[in-house]
Order: C-alpha cells, then sequence, then structure tokens
C-alpha cells in the first residue's frame, strides 16, 4: 500500500495481538449526525481495474454536464490548458502537487548522482548483523534497486515533490507496482528505508495490489498511458496538473471556454471542498481509529483527514466552514499561508484576546504556530503541519464528553461512506472500523455484525488480523481462531497471522499447538523479541524448560528494553527454580515499565508464595502487590487475592482475612464461583494463621 498516505500500520508483532481496542463500554448508540451528509467524498473513488492500453486518467468527479468519461478521448493534456490560462500553468508548474511524481530523467542527475549513490542509507528494520543491503546503481540513462541476492528492479518513476524527500517506485505487470525499498530524505541529505516498508519481505519492496497501485496513481498522476497493463512513464502526465482536479479538458477547449464544460472544484460547498481534497489528503475514515482517539501524530501527514476532525470544521455550517482553500491557493505555492490563515481564523473568532485568559494575543498573532504546530518528528528529516485545530495537550479520556462528541463523529463519517456503496476492500475495511467504533460504545451485537459484513466482502491480510483480534477481544475467541487460519491462507509466508494464531491458542490452554504456529511464526521472523518471548512462554506450558530458556534468553538480547522479554525469562528462571535471576529478570521488567500488572503480578508472587523461605521478601510483595490491586480500583478478585497472600505471608492475617473476604465478594458478583471458593480455601489458611505458599514450580 501507499506508505507514505497511510499511518495505519499493523502492530509489528508486539507481544499482544495487534489492534486490541482499549476503550470500556460506554456510550448508548446515537444517531447519526444531521450534518454527516456533508462529508461525503464528492469523487467516485480510483478507477477500478487497467486498460490494457491507452490513456486514463487517473481518479474522477462528480458527474458536469458535458464533461467527458475518465479514460476517454477528453483528455487534452496541460500544455493546452496552458494556452488560456497561462498564468495559472505558470505558478502551478513550481507548485508541489504539478511534482507529487516525474519520470526518473527529471531528477536523474541530481538524485543518482555518484556523490549521492555512495551515501550510507539509514535502516530501521533489523537484519543480520554484517548483512548486506540493498541499493541503487545506475547505468547510463538507467538506475536499478538490486538485492544482496543480485535480483534487481528498474526504477520507472519519482514519487514526492522533493520537499521531503522522493521514493523511486517500479511498475510490473497486471497493473502492479511496489515503493522501491530505499527512499531520499532531504531533510536528512541521505538515503533512508522508505517509512512503512520495514516489515516487507521482499528487499526490493513488497508489491502492491492493482488495487492499491490504483490509488496511488490517482493522487500522483494526472493520465497514465497504459502499454499491456503497465504504466508507460515516458507517455504518461505525472503530478497533479489540471486535469486531475477539473476533469477531461477536450469539451471545455472545443466549447471556447465556456465554464459548464469543465468540472470547477471551488464551486463546491467549503465542506465538500475538503472532501474533495481529502481523496488525495485523506479523509478521517482512512485512519485507523485509534490512532484518531490517540491523536497520533502520523496524522498530521494527512491535511485534510486531520482538518475534518477540527470542531472548526465539523461545528460550522457546511456552506460556511473552514475550508483548504481558505489558506491555500492550489496553483501557487505562495508564503502567504500564515496571514490567509490568521484572517481565516478573525472570520470566527473576532475577539481572540478575550478567548485566551493567559496568553498575550492580538489580531496580529500567529495563531498557526499553537494550534497548528509543526511536527517535526513524523517523518525522518521532515516535519509536517498538524492540521487538526485544537488547544494541543493530551487526548481526551475514554469516558469523556469531547472523547464521546470524536466518537459519535466518527462513526458517522464511517456509517455515510459506507451508504455510498464503496469498492468490496474499501468496504471491507470500513465496516472493520465501524465494528470497532461499535465495540468501543459496548454495543456487542452490532459491533459483531458489522465485523462479519467486512469479513463477507474481500478484506486484505492486515484487515483480516484486525477482524481476529477484535473477535478474540470480545470473547469470540473460535471465529478468531478461524479467521486466523483464513489469514493465513492468504499470506501463507508472513509471521503476524502465525504469532496471533500461536497466542491466541497459548491463552485458551492449547500449547502444543501454539508451539507449531510460534515455531513458523520465528521461522519467519527470526528476530522478533516478541515472537522469541511468547514461544518461550509456550515451551515452558508444555515442560520444555530448556528450550522456554534459550528462547527468553534470546529475546532479551535481541531486544534488551522490552520488558514482555524479561518477563517471560523471569517466569521461565522461576519453574526452573533459579530464583535469585528469575528475580533479577522480573526487577529489569519492572524497571522498564513500573506499572505493568503481568510485570507487578509475576514478581509480588515470587517474593510472597515462593515454598523457599530464603526468596520470599514479604515487605516488598505487599507493596507490589497493593500497586496491582489499586491500578484496579481494589476491584480485580485475583490481584486481591494476591494482595491477601502478601499480607499473610508478612504475618498480617487480619488483614489478609479481610482482604480476601472482599476479594470472594467481587468474585461472586463477577459470577467467578470457581475462583471464589479457591480464594475461601486460602482464606481459612489465614484464619488458622497460616499463609499460602505455591507449590514448588516444576
Amino acid at each position: 500500500m501507499n506508505r507514505f498516505r497511510s499511518a495505519a500500520t499493523l502492530s509489528a508483532l508486539s507481544g499482544t495481538t495487534a489492534y486490541i481496542v482499549i476503550f470500556g463500554a460506554f456510550l448508548l448508540f446515537v444517531p447519526l449526525l444531521a450534518q454527516s451528509s456533508r462529508v461525503q467524498d464528492p469523487s467516485g473513488g480510483a478507477p477500478g481495474g487497467f486498460p490494457k492500453d491507452g490513456l486514463e486518467l487517473q481518479g474522477s468527479w462528480p458527474g458536469q454536464p458535458g464533461n467527458s468519461t475518465p479514460g476517454g478521448n477528453g483528455i487534452v493534456g496541460s500544455a493546452t490548458c496552458a494556452a488560456c490560462h497561462a498564468d495559472i500553468a505558470e505558478t502551478h508548474e513550481a507548485h508541489p502537487m504539478a511534482r507529487t511524481a516525474r519520470t526518473l530523467a527529471e531528477d536523474l542527475g541530481s538524485l543518482f548522482s555518484p556523490e549521492r549513490l555512495n551515501r550510507p542509507a539509514a535502516w530501521r528494520s533489523t537484519a543480520p548483523e554484517g548483512a548486506a543491503r540493498p541499493a541503487y546503481e545506475r547505468s547510463g540513462e538507467a538506475v536499478t534497486l538490486r538485492s544482496p541476492g543480485g535480483e534487481s528492479v528498474s526504477v520507472a518513476v519519482l514519487f514526492g515533490s522533493g520537499r521531503r524527500g522522493v521514493t523511486p517506485v517500479a511498475f510490473h505487470e497486471a497493473g502492479t507496482m511496489r515503493e522501491l525499498r530505499l527512499s531520499w530524505s532531504r531533510g536528512l541529505d541521505r538515503w533512508i528505508e522508505t517509512p512503512g516498508a520495514e516489515g516487507d519481505r521482499d528487499p526490493l519492496g513488497d508489491l502492491d495490489s492493482p488495487e492499491e497501485t490504483g490509488e496511488c496513481l490517482s493522487c500522483h498522476a494526472t493520465a497514465v498511458a497504459w502499454r499491456a497493463g503497465v504504466p508507460d512513464p515516458a507517455r504518461s502526465e505525472w503530478g497533479v496538473q489540471c486535469e486531475r482536479c477539473h476533469g477531461p479538458g477536450a469539451e471545455h477547449a472545443a466549447r471556447l471556454g465556456e465554464p459548464a464544460a469543465i468540472f470547477d472544484p471551488g464551486k463546491l460547498s467549503p465542506a465538500r471542498q475538503v472532501a474533495f481534497c481529502g481523496q488525495c489528503h485523506r479523509k478521517p475514515t482512512d485512519f485507523e481509529p485509534l490512532e484518531v482517539f490517540g491523536r497520533n501524530r502520523g496524522l498530521s501527514r494527512h491535511a485534510a483527514g486531520s482538518l475534518m476532525m477540527s470542531a472548526c470544521f465539523r461545528k460550522s455550517p457546511a456552506e460556511e466552514t473552514i475550508s483548504c482553500l481558505s489558506c491555500h491557493d492550489p496553483h501557487r505555492s505562495e508564503d502567504s499561508v500564515a496571514a490567509r490563515s490568521r484572517k481565516a481564523c478573525l472570520g470566527c473568532h473576532e475577539d481572540p484576546a478575550a478567548e485566551h485568559a493567559y496568553e498575550r494575543v492580538d489580531d496580529a498573532s500567529d495563531c498557526v504556530g499553537c494550534h497548528l504546530p509543526r511536527r517535526e518528528e513524523v517523518f525522518p528529516g521532515a516535519g509536517f503541519t498538524d492540521h487538526w485545530i485544537r488547544v494541543q495537550g493530551t487526548p481526551p479520556s475514554p469516558g469523556s464528553a469531547d472523547f464521546r462528541e470524536d466518537l459519535q463523529y466518527l462513526e458517522a463519517l464511517y456509517r455515510n461512506e459506507i451508504a455510498g456503496g464503496p469498492p468490496p476492500r474499501r468496504a471491507a475495511r470500513l465496516h472493520l472500523g465501524l465494528g470497532e467504533l461499535l465495540q468501543a460504545q459496548g454495543l456487542r451485537s452490532s459491533a459483531l455484525e458489522a465485523l462479519e459484513r467486512g469479513l463477507a466482502l474481500d478484506p486484505d491480510y492486515g484487515q483480516i488480523l484486525k477482524a481476529a483480534a477484535l473477535l478474540r477481544q470480545e470473547g469470540e475467541e473460535e471465529r478468531a481462531l478461524s479467521v486466523l487460519e483464513r489469514a493465513l491462507a492468504v499470506e501463507p509466508d508472513a509471521a503476524q497471522a502465525y504469532f496471533d494464531l500461536g497466542d491466541l491458542r497459548l491463552a485458551r490452554g492449547n500449547a502444543e499447538r501454539a508451539v507449531t504456529a510460534l515455531e513458523r511464526a520465528r521461522t519467519l521472523r527470526p528476530a522478533s523479541a516478541a515472537v522469541l518471548g511468547t514461544l518461550g512462554a509456550a515451551y515452558r506450558s508444555t515442560g520444555r524448560f530448556d528450550e522456554a530458556l534459550d528462547a527468553g534468553l534470546e529475546a532479551v538480547q535481541r531486544d534488551p528494553e522490552r520488558a514482555f522479554g524479561w518477563l517471560e525469562l523471569g517466569r521461565t528462571r522461576r519453574i526452573r527454580r533459579e530464583t535469585a535471576e528469575a528475580g533479577e529478570a522480573l526487577r529489569a521488567a519492572l524497571a522498564l515499565d513500573p506499572s505493568w500488572p503481568p510485570a507487578l503480578d509475576a514478581l509480588a508472587r515470587l517474593l510472597a508464595l515462593d515454598p523457599d523461605e530464603t526468596v520470599r521478601d514479604a515487605a516488598e510483595a505487599v507493596r507490589l502487590a497493593d500497586r496491582l490491586a489499586g491500578l484496579a480500583g481494589y476491584r480485580e478478585p485475583r490481584s486481591l487475592d494476591l494482595l491477601a497472600a502478601a499480607h499473610a505471608a508478612g504475618g498480617n492475617f487480619e488483614l489478609a482475612i479481610r482482604t480476601a473476604e472482599r476479594a470472594i465478594e467481587r468474585s461472586r458478583s463477577l459470577g467467578l464461583n470457581d475462583l471464589g471458593l479457591t480464594i475461601e480455601e486460602r482464606l481459612q489458611l489465614y484464619r488458622d494463621q497460616r499463609p499460602y505458599l505455591e507449590p514448588a514450580a516444576r
């Protein structure tokens, strides 16, 4: 997929299943927002399928009288437009949009000069020590990216205006393409691993599907000339030129420039202008819900989608709201954006000084600097303006009024776009996103229905994994297992589905089959500390303690800053009766994440319940167990049970009894009757002035 476009990436074997939603169940169902109809995408989406030969105009437009059909004979090219619109053509030529893509020849001498080709590249993905990486090679007028194994692919065109960077692209048969694994960063002045390519299996860059290729080309090209299903770089018109936004120009030219014979986005309502620009600059429904709610800074790369989340946009009437054109001229790169932005702000905020209780502001103050800050850390060596206009700060907490408002608005956008009949794969992604939003509201049956609708369409591998994770969270574990098997059929050589499958099997007590899936994940992703740690846990559950130790040691060696690896190593050390080393590993996990419940539980359990008297430290166990119980508001029965045992280990049986009684009460209220009976047995020990100790492991 277009890595520079999408901020949504699958969790890279994070140690917990990807896409798990953390929202609580709150908020009743709300009807669609009345204003939601104004945010429909006025385009018809990216063109589907590719002609074997001929010129195809990228993108599509609202029906306009007299417009030619995209892909027909109505394309005239920007040179024809310039004959009448010379001033616009001249300024637009220098606009970054006009250079969103170009032929290799245009940048051959500068981008692929011998000096630049010899510069070392910056890589974020891991590789075996000393392993070679792909590199560009130039031969005359041709440039190839060659892998250490000798495979190579020729650069066809360059994506990116160059203001921040450039990504070389290669085209392949049947309408497929790939963004190559190395991009040029202007800010860093060096080659970098193409953002989003860290998980690619192909050292040159993974192939994009024809649908994904169509999405890329619809924003980086105006008209593509196809030859036997492959774009012809020399005959295509690259970048966002006149007809990408205004539609085919033949009839307009033939009718002597009659305005009715051409589409003018400037005549759309402000709200629909933003949606129109959102074809390439994205809409909120192009992001993952968790990214939106978490205010992921990567969203700042997508101006229209961020702007549409702003209260300035969504709370104003559609005919009067702020739009992209309020601050930007689509035909001209100019230095007056700040002045135009301030004017746009003053259109509603007539007395800014009165709205700022502490800051000194006036009509000449820089609104953009505070409310549309530049995010420098989003892209290596480059920054982006965050168009989500707001008072900066931490994201709203789940359950808050602002959070509910965002949730309602985003749900309305999803429903609105689904009603527009998007293509199957797009519809699949939207239904899964809607399911996630409904799940966040505690609407279980509606969420499951949306997930199944998405799965019934044409979801890709990542979407299938997301559906499995959401199903697992809803307790539909059997269904999640079958969905993960489906993911394996789609991508049999990708690690994530094997990892998720093994993780779920392990959680369900099927350790033997978990080992099978996790060993396959390890083969595919040998350097993943998360895979190694989880595989160690599976080995431990099957009694393969030596293998568990080896996996745990390798996990912390691969990634010593990951608490999960230390936790699993500590658990393995304890079951091997290497208690001193177990304590060290568990303390290392807590040092990395002091409030992580699994690590608090494991270390408190070791210090309170170990049968070896020399290992126990009741005072520290009480401190850890109390912190764990406090994180759940002293309402989670298992943590209360551990806290009671820690008090008993220190001889405070009165407090142990009261805490155990509270744990039994909470167990019964939650329907955990078996747990309540188990705690009752320990309660009798405390009444007899005896601590509870776990039997020796192994």
